[in-house]
């Protein structure tokens, strides 16, 4: 296992011509290689993707309707937070897509 500086530093391999990233001594099955380079792709519908610029796809769903500010997205359940009204029942949420309206987000 290769270190520097107490950090594990990635190997780059070639494997059938590619350069990957091998992170040595982890468990096999949990050692995603990871592509160090692949070659743009000639498709024409994909030709505008590098000169696109920054993009944000924002997504609102039914939550939107308990907590527009965002705030349901911070955190993990926990039972003290469910008390204190934090989170909804399941089925409280599937009734709010009856009404649910994306346009005034």
């Amino acid at each position: 296992m290769k270190q520097k500086g107490g950090t594990l530093v990635p190997e780059v391999r070639v494997e059938d011509g590619q350069k990957y990233l091998y992170w040595p001594g982890f468990n096999q099955s949990k050692n995603h290689k990871l592509q160090v380079r692949r070659e743009r792709t000639t498709h024409p519908d994909a030709q505008w993707w590098p000169h696109a610029g920054l993009g944000l796809f924002m997504h609102w769903g039914i939550v939107s309707e308990f907590e527009p500010s965002g705030e349901a997205w911070s955190g993990r359940w926990t039972e003290k937070r469910e008390q204190k009204g934090q989170f909804r029942p399941q089925q409280e949420i599937w009734d709010a897509a009856k009404t649910f309206n994306p346009t005034k987000y």
